[in-house]
């Protein structure tokens, strides 16, 4: 699981997970992926809101761009909404899990662009999408923003 912390994030954006106990991440299989989404304030109300969010229009493809590190993510959705400053940009930590790792692929919903980067092809839900075994393929946890 990448592990990356750096100033550009608020405190614990950018941390390890803390342990999964008591099942929160059924099929978690013992790895797991962190990721970051960066989302403007319009696409995370509609995320609170309706617990759905189709990727952005401005992404060739229509995907996710989903980074390794929060500053990273926020910069992308500033490079793609020049108007935003990084401040406006909403992060979104998503925890892949090893079981939602391999059916993500295999479906074609995943794709992995580069070692800092990977691609969540759809719509973002909360919750997760899952297996006919109730596993979970990847967890959205609660959003923060840069100061």
């Amino acid at each position: 699981m990448p592990t990356v912390s750096g100033g550009d994030v608020p405190d614990g954006a950018d941390a390890d997970h803390p342990p999964l106990l008591g099942g929160e991440l059924i099929g978690h299989g013992g790895a797991a992926l962190r990721l970051y989404m960066g989302m403007t304030p319009g696409q995370h109300e509609q995320f609170e809101i309706m617990g759905q969010v189709e990727a952005p229009l401005v992404r060739c493809g229509h995907y996710w761009a989903l980074k390794t590190t929060g500053g990273a993510a926020a910069a992308s959705v500033v490079q793609a909404h020049p108007q935003l400053a990084l401040r406006d940009v909403v992060l979104i930590p998503v925890t892949v899990t090893h079981l939602g790792l391999l059916r993500l692929l295999q479906s074609g919903h995943l794709y992995c662009a580069d070692a800092t980067q990977w691609r969540l092809y759809g719509a973002l839900r909360r919750p997760s999408p899952r297996n006919d075994g109730v596993h979970v393929y990847y967890k959205v946890h609660p959003s923060t923003q840069l100061m």
